[in-house]
């Protein structure tokens, strides 16, 4: 008597780039894929800067919660200050003035949700790269604030339990988390980027100046073993980058890049036709 083969349950993964303002094409993203295919992921990573997008998606807070973080309280000159390499960003009060008073993220329903939410984040002490999930017994604003850290803009360390955290360039890039999102089960994954090289370049000088000032040897030999956990894309895989250089950059603070950049990302998902066929295979 021959066993039953069972067919393997499908699960899709969403794995969103950080990249602070440049984020705002995630939302468009996020948008059109719940408008066109009525998308509720079973797994969503999140880094950096689409952390708190994810957790309104995941607290189905979305349509209210984003329209006033990005189209309102996120332009608010006590978040982002100052000028050129010169700008500070207090991520403090989008924590704590945006998320927890005015927009009034429900973190009850994010630890309640059935699709897994995972923020990754960097071990400050060790260089190690860490994932909270919502189903951990944890604070998420204070998972929010620690996968917003950056060093240099903001340079403060983010206590949770016994260990401290940050943001990192890494640990905000999609190609990081792929085999995360296989090893918890992702049938398919779609990872959707929000920047071009241009901004990975800028990125990377940052990063470069941070460890200049850093000076932490055993933090860097763990920090670039992130580098190696990374995998190769797969028939599981869809990628999706703009189609064009968004008008948002990394701590901008005009409003009409934002617009633009959600739109971006909006249009670029509806039009889409690997995608629609990928998704619908």
């Amino acid at each position: 008597m021959h066993a039953r083969r069972t067919k393997k349950k499908e699960k899709i993964a969403l794995i969103l780039a950080g990249g602070g303002m440049t984020t705002s094409y995630i939302v468009g993203s996020l948008l059109a894929l719940k408008k066109k295919y009525k998308m509720t992921p079973d797994i969503i990573i999140a880094g950096s800067g689409s952390a708190g997008t994810a957790s309104f998606f995941v607290s189905e807070q979305f349509n209210t919660g984003i329209k006033k973080v990005w189209l309102k309280e996120i332009l608010n000159p006590k978040f982002i200050s100052g000028k050129g390499f010169f700008k500070k960003i207090d991520i403090d009060f989008l924590i704590d003035e945006i998320f927890r008073k005015k927009t009034k993220l429900n973190t009850e329903k994010i630890h309640a949700s059935s699709t897994t939410l995972v923020i990754p984040m960097v071990d400050a002490k060790s260089g190690k790269l860490k994932y909270f999930t919502n189903h951990d017994k944890v604070d998420w604003f204070e998972v929010l604030r620690a996968a917003k850290a950056i060093p240099i803009f903001y340079n403060k360390d983010v206590k949770i339990g016994t260990r401290t955290y940050h943001d990192s360039h890494l640990s905000a890039s999609p190609e990081t988390h792929t085999k995360l999102a296989r090893k918890i089960g992702a049938t398919k994954i779609i990872s959707i980027h929000c920047s071009d090289i241009a901004l990975r370049l800028e990125t990377d000088l940052i990063e470069s100046v941070w460890f200049w000032m850093k000076k932490d040897r055993a933090f860097r030999k763990n920090y670039y073993k992130i580098n190696q956990i990374q995998e190769s894309i797969g028939d599981d895989t869809f990628l999706i980058f703009p189609s064009r250089k968004p008008f948002a950059n990394l701590l901008d603070t005009k409003y009409d890049d934002i617009v633009d950049t959600i739109e971006l990302g909006y249009n670029d998902i509806i039009t889409n036709k690997p995608l629609e066929r990928f998704i619908k295979n």
